[in-house]
C-alpha cells in the first residue's frame, strides 16, 4: 500500500510554489494592507542594521513574507494538530505581548527593557519553531532563526529605541502607528 497523499502532495507544492512567488503583489493575497506597510517601514528598518548589507536587509522581509505565506497555507489546509493549534494560541498571545511591549516602550520614556525584549521574542521564537518544525523544511526553520537574529541584536534594538530624532525616529513612529492599529483592530 502506497503513502502517497493527494492533499499532502498539494499543499507541498503550494508552498514551494508560492515560497518562490513571495513578492509584493502575492503578499496582498495573504497579508492585509496595514501588515503590508508595516512589512515596508521593518524592510527600511532593517537597513539600518549595521551587520547586514542592503541584500540581506531584503532577504530578511522576504523571509517574514515566505513564513507568513506557508503558515497561512498549512493553515487553510487544516494541517493543525489540536496541540499544534494550542501552540498557535500560545504564539498569539507571545507576539500580541511583544507588539504591546514595543509599543510601550515607545510611548513611556525610560521604559525600553532590551533584555526582556530579546527574551520574549526567543521565547516567541522557540514557539514558532514548536509549531512549524513538522510542517516546514530545515532551510523554512532556519529563515526563522535569521529573521529573530536580525531583529535581536542588541545594539540595533538600543538604536530603535534610544534614538531620539533622524530617520529612524520616524521609522520608529510608522511601525509604532501600524502595530497600534493592528494591535486595535484585533489583527495581532
Amino acid at each position: 500500500m502506497s503513502d502517497f497523499k493527494a492533499q499532502d502532495l498539494s499543499i507541498s507544492l503550494q508552498k514551494k510554489l508560492l515560497g518562490k512567488m513571495a513578492k509584493k503583489s502575492l503578499a496582498k493575497l495573504f497579508i492585509d494592507d496595514i501588515s503590508a506597510q508595516l512589512l515596508d517601514n521593518l524592510h527600511r528598518l532593517s537597513k539600518f542594521n549595521g551587520q547586514y548589507e542592503k541584500k540581506e536587509s531584503n532577504k530578511i522581509v522576504k523571509h517574514i513574507i515566505k513564513l507568513i505565506i506557508k503558515t497561512a497555507i498549512i493553515a487553510k489546509n487544516d494541517c493543525f494538530t489540536d496541540d499544534d493549534l494550542t501552540d498557535a494560541e500560545i504564539l498569539k498571545e507571545e507576539f500580541r505581548s511583544i507588539c504591546m511591549t514595543i509599543v510601550s516602550f515607545h510611548e513611556l520614556d525610560f521604559s525600553y527593557d532590551r533584555n526582556y525584549l530579546i527574551s520574549s521574542l526567543d521565547k516567541c521564537k522557540q514557539t514558532l519553531k514548536r509549531l512549524l518544525k513538522k510542517y516546514l523544511s530545515n532551510k523554512s526553520m532556519d529563515r526563522i532563526e535569521m529573521i529573530f537574529n536580525f531583529y535581536t541584536k542588541p545594539e540595533f534594538l538600543d538604536t530603535f529605541f534610544r534614538q531620539t530624532d533622524g530617520e529612524i525616529k520616524h521609522l520608529r513612529d510608522d511601525i509604532i502607528r501600524d502595530l497600534s492599529i493592528l494591535l486595535e483592530k484585533g489583527l495581532i
